[in-house]
């Protein structure tokens, strides 16, 4: 992704988000695109929430435990991201870097929701549907103290 500098608004371990909303995650050096405002993606993302739940109720004291873990994970990202993704992002059997980027992932999207949120704000105190007249008479009222004053 050609990015510059100003149009980043987030960027944090490996993910950014953009002006657009589009967020980027880097693992292995391959991008990963998420969008956390995609329904589909939102309930995957969901999915993987409760995989982690779950996950932090095991221990990884063994290798089997470990390999157990790895392998629920490479399942949710491979749902996340397509078939293949996680042999592709994750060529070590590293339970670690999965952790880590699983934790990227959840930092960008919830950067995309705040963003989105901070939109749908500005633009519901814009438009607001119902108060159309109160706007117009907010607007009356500046008109006419600025032509009183004058």
């Amino acid at each position: 992704m050609d990015s510059n500098a100003q149009d980043t608004i987030f960027s944090k371990n490996n993910g950014t988000v953009n002006d657009d909303n589009i967020g980027i995650v880097t693992i292995s050096d391959m991008e990963f695109e998420i969008d956390a405002t995609d329904p589909d993606f939102m309930e995957k993302l969901q999915a993987v929430g409760e995989a982690m739940k779950n996950i932090n109720g095991n221990k990884a004291d063994g290798p089997d435990q470990v390999r157990s873990l790895i392998s629920v994970l490479d399942e949710h990202f491979d749902m996340l991201f397509g078939d293949g993704s996680a042999a592709k992002a994750f060529p070590t059997n590293s339970l670690m870097k999965r952790i880590n980027a699983f934790a990227s992932i959840v930092e960008v999207a919830n950067a995309q929701k705040a963003t989105l949120e901070s939109k749908m704000s500005a633009f519901n105190t814009k438009y607001n549907v119902g108060n159309r007249a109160q706007r117009r008479a907010e607007a009356k009222k500046k008109f006419n103290k600025t032509k009183g004053s004058s």
